[in-house]
């Protein structure tokens, strides 16, 4: 059990913690819902011709694929008006029937409580 006074020092941590994640950055984002709206030179001046899987001609075929079950979002970072940050996301729409069950002995989708 814990003390009053170490309560209360959690509690000040924790409101700390809070007001610093509500504080502005210097940093500002733009998505996009494709990799052709995201412009070209800013992509390609934070994004390593190494890092195969983040150049555009890769995400734009990946895009092209149109996978029944994935969405694509891009996001540049900037701070001021410079891009310093890239940022390719794929969101994947699932059901729980796709999980299948963690419980031994019940049909698959179906989900048991204990």
């Amino acid at each position: 059990m814990r003390t009053l006074g170490q309560f209360r020092e959690r509690l000040r941590l924790r409101k700390e913690e809070r007001d610093l994640r509500h504080q502005a950055t210097r940093f500002g984002i733009a998505i996009f819902d494709s990799i052709h709206y995201v412009p070209e030179e800013q992509w390609d001046e934070v994004v390593p011709e190494t890092r195969l899987t983040l150049r555009r001609r890769y995400l734009a075929a990946l895009e092209a694929s149109e996978p029944e079950d994935l969405r694509f979002r891009y996001a540049l970072c900037y701070e001021g008006a410079r891009p310093v940050g890239a940022i390719a996301v794929q969101i994947v729409d699932m059901s729980g029937r796709a999980l299948g069950s963690r419980v031994e002995g019940s049909s698959e989708g179906e989900f048991m409580s204990r």
